[in-house]
């Protein structure tokens, strides 16, 4: 049986999903499916984002910020150092696989 993604781990999911955009930024809907979570958990995760000022939203976009960015490439760090993968990776090109792994 496959276990679930902790918050962290789906709070980082969403940073990593929009690290990989060339603009750092998402539409909410593309990113809810790309992270694989409900409107719900989303909407609460970006809320948390927010807060901490990791990501913000403007208009119908959500935007990575500095903060966020190095806070993502610290989980990059330590999942690569731990020997595991995003689930985001799949599906994705080699070259954007390697950032992460």
């Amino acid at each position: 049986m496959k276990r679930k993604r902790s918050s962290i781990e789906m709070a980082c999911d969403i940073l990593l999903a929009l690290s990989l955009q060339p603009d750092h930024k998402m539409i909410f809907t593309p990113l809810m499916c790309k992270v694989n979570l409900t409107w719900d958990s989303l909407n609460n995760l970006l809320a948390f984002l927010e807060n901490k000022k990791l990501a913000e939203r403007l208009d119908n976009k959500i935007i990575l910020t500095q903060e966020g960015e190095y806070l993502n490439e610290h989980y990059k760090f330590i999942l690569q150092n731990l020997g595991l993968v995003s689930t985001l990776t799949l599906g994705i090109d080699e070259e954007k696989a390697l950032l992460v792994h």
